[in-house]
Formats: structure tokens, C-alpha cells, sequence
């Protein structure tokens, strides 16, 4: 079977985070219980993949990254499973003054930072700039041209390159009030889906999205997960166990719309503005 490109894949590596974003995409505001990657749970999950996945783009996500103690090993790990992929690390920056040690990790493996930036609270704002700075210096002296999405800035140091991305006013609804599904047109779901072009690793298995990825540690951290019930076992993630008719079948239908998309919401103006952070 001759590897899948995989446009993107995200692999996060731990779901606990320094913030408590209102309606974060993996559910670590609701302070979910998740499985922490160490070097040798990434390495077999990459390497046990590497035979049929192809990704021309390898994200490395949290919860916030910035926490683990082991993160240097984690992004070489990545680099060195899959050497061609365009390598990048997502973070909220807060925690960047506590390692310093990570500029020459990026440097080393053509890692891009990419800081998401989720508020324009002002205390959020200063605590951002100032660990940029400990980090790079002046960054605003290295901008470059074409960000690779609209919302960003592009910033390049020697050999270190990292993104700044505005994502106050990006960020879209992942329940109902109350933490209940939005029960949509599960085709209008997929349509104004943010991540519908995403592919996750997570416990060893692909899945199409975030919310399937993390659907049971939502389930298993709310008191009213009954509310969720027929989305449970609606959606099936692939295993590198599958066979080839399976693991065809599946890259061939991840991006389409499926019944489980109607667990999120259907409206573009199901978003959120000034989210709480704290």
C-alpha cells in the first residue's frame, strides 16, 4: 500500500493547559483526564504509522506543549520519524521565559513556533509580549512576508522561524450551553467546520477531527455525558492494524461529511468574541 498524503496531521501530546479557554477545541478548559505522550509512546505511534501515512504537515499540540519537561525529545521525535514533513509547534507563548533551552530544539529541526494568540485582554497581551521577547528579543524587527494564513504575522531569526497567530476573533463554539451537543444537519456541520481538512493521531489511531478524537474524554470528565449518548459509538477511528480495503476506504472518505458531524455546531455565527482565558 503506497502512503496516504495526509495534507496535515496534528499529534497532541498532552491535553493539560496553563489557560482555561471558554470552549476550547480539545476540552482542557473542562480540565479533561487525556493520555500524555512520552518519547517512546511518540515514537511507536509515528513509526507504526510511517508505513501508510505521508503527512505533509506535522503539528505538535496540546493542551499547552510549553508544560512537559520532555518536550525537546518529543520534537525530536517527530523530526526524525518523519524528516519531510513541514514540522511545527503549537503554543499560547506564556510559558516561553521557562525554556529558553527550546530556540536551539527549533533550530535544530526546522520547527516552526506557532503562538496562538486567544484574547486581547491586556495583562494577557503584556505576558505575551514579554516572553516573546525573553525568547527571541525585539521579534517586531524580524517580520517577514506571507504568513501562511491571513490572521498571522511571520517573524524570522537566523535559523528559527515563528508565527503569531490572532486567534481572538477565530474561535468557534464546541458546545451548547449547559456542555450539550448542538444536534445539527450533520452536513452543515461539516461545512462550516474549521478542522474538516485535519487529521489527528490520538491513542495510537487516526481520527477525523478533534471533537471524535477527544469525544470520550469529554464524556468521562461531564456529569451529563447521557446528553451525548448516540454520538458514543458513532464514529469509528482507524487503526494501523486495519486492513487496506479499511484504510483506503477511510483516507478516501476523511474529509467528507459523516453522521457524527452533528455534534457540532451548523451556524458560522456560532463563534465567540473576548473568550474568557482564565
Amino acid at each position: 500500500m503506497k502512503p496516504f498524503d495526509l495534507r496535515l496531521l496534528d499529534v497532541p501530546i498532552s491535553l493539560d493547559c496553563n489557560l482555561s479557554c471558554d470552549n476550547c477545541n480539545v476540552y482542557s478548559n473542562l480540565k479533561v483526564s487525556s493520555e500524555t505522550q512520552n518519547k517512546q509512546s511518540l515514537h511507536n505511534d509515528l513509526i507504526n504509522w510511517k508505513p501508510f501515512i505521508n503527512p505533509l504537515r506535522l503539528q505538535i499540540i496540546g493542551g499547552e506543549p510549553l508544560l512537559l519537561k520532555n518536550l525537546s525529545s518529543l520534537i525530536y521525535t517527530a523530526k526524525n520519524a518523519f524528516p519531510k514533513a513541514n514540522l511545527s509547534l503549537f503554543s499560547n507563548g506564556l510559558l516561553l521565559k521557562k525554556n529558553l533551552h527550546l530556540l536551539q530544539v527549533f533550530k535544530d529541526t526546522n520547527c516552526k513556533l506557532i503562538i496562538s494568540k486567544h484574547s486581547n485582554d491586556k495583562r494577557y497581551e503584556e505576558l505575551l509580549k514579554e516572553n516573546i521577547k525573553s525568547f527571541i528579543g525585539d521579534y517586531l524587527r524580524y517580520e517577514i512576508k506571507y504568513p501562511s494564513v491571513t490572521f498571522a504575522k511571520t517573524f524570522r531569526k537566523d535559523k528559527f522561524t515563528f508565527e503569531l497567530r490572532n486567534m481572538s476573533n477565530h474561535w468557534a463554539k464546541m458546545y451548547e450551553d449547559g456542555i450539550k451537543p448542538f444536534n445539527s444537519d450533520y452536513i452543515k456541520a461539516h461545512n462550516v467546520c474549521m478542522w474538516s481538512h485535519c487529521t489527528r493521531l490520538y491513542k495510537g489511531k487516526l481520527w477525523k477531527c478533534m471533537p471524535t478524537a477527544h469525544l470520550d474524554d469529554l464524556l468521562n470528565t461531564i456529569t451529563n455525558s447521557e446528553d451525548w449518548s448516540k454520538y458514543k459509538n458513532m464514529y469509528t477511528p482507524l487503526s494501523f492494524t486495519d486492513s487496506e480495503t479499511v484504510k483506503n476506504n477511510w483516507f478516501l472518505t476523511k474529509d467528507k461529511p459523516e453522521l457524527i458531524c452533528s455534534m457540532c455546531r451548523e451556524k458560522d455565527t456560532d463563534v465567540i468574541y473576548n473568550k474568557k482565558i482564565w
